[in-house]
This record gives structure tokens, sequence and C-alpha cells, in this order.
């Protein structure tokens, strides 16, 4: 009984440092930049991979199974791209350490640029999947999930999109869960009282009390890609707005003026929501120095928004 009783204390700290080894692994994701660009490749593949953790009762998947439902996730929730390369991150999250692994029936699959072609997964039986070590871990460590869960979509997309990818995937976050977060307190208020506490395009303005609802402050270069907690590269924007901007159903052109993506369209609400603002002027901040900064709104342009724009 007392060599048990020793014993479990010992387990217990084995299997807290094993599942912060784990998390740290995900923790330090790297990602491909270039220039401002995103690049949230390996981060949708990773958690793609941990939803079937939930269908599957296997660790390694075929490339052919993989492939369709990681491009419509990188088309969906990735910068726009003429074409997406789904081959891209299932080779490349090799490189990150202790996480991912490719088996396939030929001993060599690299090419001259570092990265074999979608044929050639296809035809060499490609199969790619967790680690061992990470795929029992996340199998059976329900809030280890959860927070690599949280780590992916706290690093690299906006909070207005975690539940979109979520319902996406099929997964959850476990509602009590404390979710991390290093946000500037202050950005909130620096920018919704620069806008004097309107919507930038639709002007919405409803308090309870002297609390204003519903009223958010938009980054328009992204947090996740390096985006700067101040005023001239915030909006403040209603939620709907605000969720619309960083799906990239409009954007800011250099003047100030809001630009309503091809894509976006519909039928009941879809004029008055959001149609009737296309080349219309933002709001202006109550200080010129406070205006949105070209540096970012041309971001927003080239790496969220739909293009091109209505005519």
């Amino acid at each position: 009984m007392r060599n048990q009783a020793r014993q479990r204390p010992t387990l217990e700290v084995s299997s807290l440092l094993k599942e912060e080894d784990v998390a740290h692994r995900f923790r330090s994701l790297s990602v491909w930049r270039k220039a401002g660009q995103r690049a949230p490749h390996k981060p949708l593949l990773c958690l793609l991979a941990i939803s079937e953790l939930f269908t599957e009762n296997q660790r390694l998947v075929p490339f052919d199974k993989i492939q369709n439902p990681l491009r419509r996730l990188l088309t969906e929730f990735g910068p726009p791209r003429k074409v997406c390369h789904p081959e891209y991150p299932f080779w490349a999250l090799q490189s990150e350490k202790g996480i991912w692994e490719v088996r396939s029936a030929l001993s060599t699959l690299r090419p001259g640029n570092g990265y074999p072609s979608r044929r050639a997964l296809l035809s060499s039986k490609a199969q790619g999947g967790f680690q061992e070590d990470v795929y029992n871990e996340l199998r059976q460590n329900d809030e280890l999930r959860a927070k690599v869960i949280d780590t992916l979509l706290q690093s690299h997309f906006p909070e207005t999109l975690h539940e979109d990818i979520l319902l996406s995937l099929g997964l959850v976050i476990p509602s009590g869960m404390q979710r991390s977060n290093n946000r500037d307190p202050e950005f909130r208020e620096m920018v919704l009282s620069a806008y004097e506490y309107r919507c930038a395009v639709c002007g919405f303005n409803v308090r309870i009390g002297h609390v204003p609802i519903a009223l958010e402050a938009a980054h328009i270069k992204w947090h996740q890609a390096a985006g700067p907690d101040i005023r001239e590269n915030g909006l403040a924007l209603c939620s709907l707005h605000h969720k619309l901007f960083d799906r990239g159903a409009f954007t800011i052109n250099q003047a100030g003026c809001v630009l309503i993506s091809e894509k976006a369209y519909g039928s009941e609400g879809f004029v008055e929501n959001l149609g009737r603002f296309h080349k219309k002027p933002l709001l202006k901040p109550n200080r010129d120095s406070y205006m949105p900064k070209v540096d970012y709104t041309k971001w927003h342009t080239e790496q969220v928004f739909l293009a091109p724009a209505r005519e």
C-alpha cells in the first residue's frame, strides 16, 4: 500500500509533464511568413486532424481522404488565393518537431522544390497523422485537446471566426473552460471612444444604461498577423459588420470608403445591412490622426478581402 501511495504522485507528475510537452509543441507551431502574408495552413490541418479523432479509429489518414476537407477549410478560412494546395501543409507539418508524420509506399517523395505534388502523394498512397505520443494524448485527454484547439484558434484566427471554424469541423470547447487571451485590454476602449461608440459602417449605437451593446473593436490587420493594438489599426464595428469584415465580405480602400465583395450576396437584409454601404465613406473618428492607416487597410484588402469588389 505504501509503495502504491508513493507511485501515485510520480505518475501524476509524469502525466502533467507529458501533457505540457504536447501543448508546448502546438504553441510553438510556426507558420510561413513573408511580407505580412497569411498562411494558416498548418493550424487548419491540425484542427482538421483533431476533428478526425472523433470519427476515425486510426492514427494515419490517407491524403486522398483528407485533401478535399482541407481544401475547403483553406478556401473558407485561409487567405484569398486562386488555387489552394492541401499537399503543402500535409507535407510541411512534418517540419514541426514532434507533431506530424507522413508515410508512403515510396522511399522518398521529396522533389527539387521540397514539396511532393498532389499526384505523387496520391499515387504513393501517402498517409499522414499525429505522431503516436501526440495522438494518444489528444485522444485520451479531453482537457488537453480543448487547450490545443484553443491555442490554435487564438494564435492564428480572430475571435469572430472561432465559432465558424469549430462548427465546420464539429469541434467543441467546453463552455466553462478559461480561454487564453493576450490582447491589450485598453484597445477596445481606445477604439470605441475614437469612433464615439458608433459602428464606423452603419452608425449602430445601442446602449443599456451607459453600456454599449454589440459594439466591438476590430483589428484591421489582425492581432494574429502582428497587427498592433493602436487606434489607427482599429475600427469600431457592430458585431455583424465585425464578423463580415473578418470574413472578407468588405474592406476599406485608401480613401476610407467601404468596398463590398462580389462574393457577398443575399436576399432579405443584404442591401439594408451591407450592400447599401458599397463605396460609401466610413464614419470618421473624432481625430483625423485616428483614421485607419493605409498599411493596415492594404493588408486587409490583400490578405482577407474576397476580391474583386462589386462594380
